[in-house]
């Protein structure tokens, strides 16, 4: 038994409960960052987060930049709901009444930096559109561009 787990070692990914993300899987060093889900507090929704980090990384700045977040969430929630309300007019013209509330977060990227200017993403489904999920990249507290992906 001991040579089938000394042999399977190298394929094994690292795992750690973190005080903020939960239980959370090291995507390996190519990769550079940390996967799980956790309740992102201001909208009660599960979220996959994208830790930036090491195996051996504390995650603290990280975990930080996430309690900005949520800290923060109702003007970072304004600013985002602007550019994607534009965005959503230019993909959907028929639906332009529709609010930003059409739009539930999904997942986010977690940078190891500060939110004043942090790179990250956050990615919003629709909830009246099936398969429908659009990414604004953030800089900081300003979001950059959306993209659609499909």
């Amino acid at each position: 038994m001991r040579i089938v787990d000394a042999a399977l070692k190298p394929f094994r990914r690292t795992r750690t409960n973190d005080p903020v993300f939960g239980p959370m899987l090291y995507m390996g060093d190519q990769l550079g960052y940390w996967e799980g889900k956790v309740v992102f507090a201001p909208t009660s929704d599960v979220v996959e987060v994208f830790v930036d980090g090491n195996a051996r990384d504390d995650l603290r700045q990280q975990q930080l930049f996430f309690e900005r977040v949520v800290q923060e969430w109702p003007s970072l929630r304004a600013e985002i709901s602007r550019i994607l309300a534009t965005k959503w007019q230019e993909l959907m013209p028929e639906r332009v009444n529709e609010s930003s509330d059409h739009f539930i977060v999904s997942s986010m990227s977690i940078p190891n930096g500060s939110i004043e200017d942090g790179e990250w993403e956050i990615s919003l489904s629709s909830t009246s559109e099936q398969n429908q999920l659009l990414t604004v990249r953030m800089k900081g507290r300003k979001p950059q561009e959306v993209v659609l992906d499909d």
